[in-house]
């Protein structure tokens, strides 16, 4: 079974002291808010609460390397459905940014933060997060631009594996989403993303060959990965699994099973390190903008709570929890 997922590029953070700012809203102010304010807040409050889910139940599941394929293939079904479902977020976060939010008048570190979304969410990725979230995301019509990706991926597989079980929501159906990754995977391909400079894990080759720490040395040897296990630009810049330089004797078969492991899972990870990283600065934009603009006329009341032992994603910003005082 292929992996896609290299544990590292996960940093989970457990059992932490977290600190938040309570903050505390008097009815009185809050009718002082108009309704285009109003309407404002619920939608970045709502946004908040979808990213911060998907960001974090993204990033909790992990596997172990004895998992059956059952565990495995339920892994990677919950983390591709996850990621669609934070891609999708994203998109139409981006799409209330665009539509709601008066760019014109903003200060300039609003302006600075909003520059470093658009940095990393240019137009290409911005393509291939609809192309996610409108094939995969909300509508189960692929249309032919993604059937025949999907046919391709299905046929290519050695037999379609399921998992079917009596006690409801524990069924498996890996080959689905399986197909889904390489259409996407082939889709990024075309469209020139590189998987450049991001980590991969020896679970990718487990499939592949018997001596999985051979091939990882003669990897290192050749320039395609670092000791760390980060894809190289040697390895960017081939196209195809003939010009891979190897030390041992690979079948054909399996020096392109080798060369399609490193480039799909690269491109995988360089799709999940995309919608952590954007996800992250959407949160910081958007506290930012709910802080100076929405509360700007508002007196808040704030105290420091801090919370022993709680779960912390220590890769993202810790949102500031908003409570209203109706008193």
């Amino acid at each position: 079974m292929q992996q896609f997922i290299n544990e590292s590029i996960l940093p989970v953070g457990a059992n932490e002291q977290l600190e938040h700012e309570e903050i505390h809203i008097s009815k009185d102010d809050i009718k002082k808010l108009s309704k285009g304010q109003l309407r404002q807040l619920v939608m970045i409050t709502s946004i908040f609460r979808d990213i911060l889910l998907a960001q974090k139940t993204f990033l909790l599941i992990k596997g172990g390397k004895d998992d059956n394929d059952v565990i495995q293939s339920s892994n990677i079904v919950n983390r591709w459905s996850l990621l669609i479902l934070l891609v999708s977020r994203i998109y139409a976060a981006y799409e209330f940014i665009e539509k709601d939010i008066d760019n014109v008048n903003l200060s300039s570190s609003i302006k600075s933060k909003l520059d470093k979304i658009n940095g990393k969410y240019d137009k290409k990725v911005r393509l291939l997060f609809g192309r996610i979230r409108n094939k995969y995301g909300f509508h189960y019509q692929y249309k032919k631009d993604a059937e025949d990706g999907l046919f391709k991926a299905v046929n290519n597989l050695p037999e379609i594996k399921m998992w079917l079980c009596k006690s409801p929501g524990n069924d498996s159906f890996y080959f689905a989403s399986f197909a889904e990754i390489i259409e996407i995977i082939e889709y990024m391909k075309k469209k020139k993303f590189k998987g450049e400079n991001v980590p991969i894990g020896k679970g990718v080759f487990l499939s592949v060959v018997d001596d999985v720490d051979q091939l990882w040395a003669d990897l290192k040897h050749n320039g395609y990965i670092d000791n760390e296990g980060v894809i190289q630009k040697a390895f960017v810049d081939l196209s195809d699994w003939r010009q891979m330089r190897m030390q041992k004797g690979y079948t054909d078969k399996q020096k392109d099973g080798i060369y399609r492991s490193i480039k799909h899972s690269g491109l995988f990870h360089e799709l999940c390190i995309k919608a952590i990283e954007i996800s992250g600065l959407l949160d910081d934009f958007l506290k930012m903008y709910l802080m100076e603009v929405i509360f700007k006329d508002i007196r808040l009341e704030s105290k420091k709570t801090m919370i022993m032992n709680a779960p912390n994603i220590s890769a993202l910003s810790v949102p500031t929890i908003m409570t209203i005082n109706k008193s």
